[in-house]
């Protein structure tokens, strides 16, 4: 007969490593826009409530920021009497935090690539543990952009593509977080005012004719960006089938609608919010034309529009108007729908979750580390004026 499945007294010991656990989140998870919430300073000492004017949160009580470092702990064991401890490839990079013996004695140690050199001699076969930082924003020193119109600018080369089991394959952005230098063909600098994903807006800059009056001096395609700051889309694995029985009490207990797996190098922590990039959910509405160059649309995060019909005639993404900061509809065309008239829009939305409570990371029989996980609630509310998903 044979072996059907492993049994609980069966004298195999299957165990979740972390390289295991990692590379579980890596082949299984999805592109997710994370971004992380710290207390605003407008919360008041006595009572514990927010502003509802503060201009920073909106009146939420919390700012929202992306993870720019990961930290790292790595077991090494001492191979030699030579003093030098060797890391994985993919720390080479890595900045050394420290290094600590079981004992928890700090080792003096410089880094170089994977080479990590002690300034003792340890013995052969023993281990210590090995904390590196590594950058999670990256830097782009040059780019292209590609003209969306109104001023607003891609960087041409900020999207990552990813392709899963069952023939899934989607490509997601990634999200500038500072522009160095913006530079039209002229050489005339900009600033950008406004991002959006791999996005930007520029204001053009004013300047004199010759009887003294203030003019706008055209920008001159083609538009080049120098020193971007972006962060790449974390992978976690979003869960609501097939759950443990722990999972599944937990998820219950906290009202909550689904766990989050993430890597021990991310710091989820509760009121974080997580935008899920793999997949959409169409929506229809109405809306009325305000007295201004946007309207707001009721949603989180929409990814497009795909109809948009008016009194007189209908609309077309990027030709009529443009999809700008996380839900407000920009209007380009001349023919736009008059102040207070109503339009109808079918559009797509990224799921997103609040996290709402942590659970707890413990560790096995065999001391080994467990995953790290969350519950996670979907967050359908309006959130664009306190600035959640902002860049």
């Amino acid at each position: 007969m044979g072996l059907i499945g492993l049994g609980e007294n069966s004298p195999v010991k299957l165990t979740l490593s972390r390289e295991n656990y990692e590379a579980l989140i890596s082949r299984h998870g999805q592109f997710v826009r994370w971004r992380q919430a710290q207390k605003c300073t407008c919360i008041d000492k006595v009572t514990f409530a927010p502003n509802i004017r503060c201009p920073k949160c909106g009146g939420r009580g919390f700012t929202y920021d992306c993870q720019k470092y990961a930290d790292n702990v790595q077991t090494v064991m001492v191979w030699d009497n030579s003093g030098v401890l060797e890391v994985d490839p993919q720390y080479e990079d890595a900045e050394l935090l420290k290094v600590w013996d079981n004992s928890g004695n700090v080792i003096p140690a410089t880094k170089d690539g994977v080479f990590v050199s002690m300034e003792t001699t340890p013995v052969k076969g023993e281990y210590y543990n090995v904390l590196m930082r590594d950058p999670l924003a990256i830097t782009l020193k040059k780019a292209n952009t590609d003209s969306l119109g109104a001023n607003y600018y891609r960087v041409n080369g900020l999207t990552v593509r990813r392709s899963g089991i069952d023939g899934i394959f989607y490509t997601s952005p990634c999200d500038i977080l500072n522009i160095g230098k913006i530079v039209d063909a002229e050489g005339t600098e900009y600033s950008a005012v406004e991002l959006r994903q791999d996005c930007f807006l520029i204001e053009p800059v004013i300047i004199q004719d010759e009887d003294g009056n203030d003019v706008v001096q055209p920008i001159v395609e083609p538009v080049r960006v120098e020193n971007v700051e972006y962060i790449k889309p974390s992978v976690f694995a979003l869960l609501n089938q097939n759950l443990s029985k722990a999972d599944s009490q937990m998820v219950v207990e906290a009202n909550g609608d689904a766990v989050l797996t993430f890597p021990y190098s991310h710091d989820v922590a509760e009121n974080d919010v997580v935008t899920v990039l793999s997949g959409t959910i169409t929506k229809k509405e109405t809306v009325n034309r305000q007295k201004k160059s946007f309207d707001t649309i009721s949603a989180f995060f929409v990814e497009s529009v795909t109809k948009c019909t008016g009194i007189y005639k209908e609309y077309s993404q990027g030709k009529d108007f443009l999809l700008v900061g996380t839900n407000s509809l920009k209007w380009i065309c001349e023919d736009a729908p008059k102040d207070g008239e109503t339009y109808s829009i079918t559009y797509r939305v990224f799921p997103t979750y609040i996290v709402i409570k942590d659970i707890p990371q413990l560790r096995s029989s065999e001391d080994q580390r467990m995953p790290k996980k969350v519950v996670v609630k979907y967050f359908n509310s309006y959130s664009e004026m306190i600035k959640v998903n902002r860049q």
